[in-house]
């Protein structure tokens, strides 16, 4: 699974295995047109800051990760 295939196709075929629909999936690309919410759970355009990162993992976990935004 993966090679050869687009993030969105390697998203949809991820979803399809039960214990892996709980993990989130980020799309990291530098097209907003790829956006697609309705197979990843975040989405992060390039380039990518560590602000946006820390954000989006907060998003996704919370705020567990005790970073700071400095």
């Amino acid at each position: 699974m993966g090679t050869g295939m687009d993030g969105k196709t390697t998203a949809q075929e991820i979803r399809k295995y039960e214990p892996y629909k709980i993990i989130p999936i980020v799309s990291l690309s530098g097209d907003e047109l790829e956006q697609d919410k309705t197979i990843f759970d975040e989405y992060l355009q390039k380039p990518i800051t560590k602000e946006g990162l820390i954000l989006t993992f907060n998003r996704l976990f919370g705020d567990t990760t005790q970073a700071k935004l400095q």
